[in-house]
């Protein structure tokens, strides 16, 4: 839970200034929730 709220504001900053850029921090994201 902790790892989604500070993905939360990393994925807004990212959208804002890349979209292929948030595409991968989800991935990341994805990993790091399993």
């Amino acid at each position: 839970m902790q790892l989604r709220q500070q993905d939360s504001p990393h994925i807004q900053v990212c959208h804002n200034v890349i979209f292929w850029g948030c595409e991968k921090h989800l991935e990341i994201s994805e990993i790091l929730d399993n």
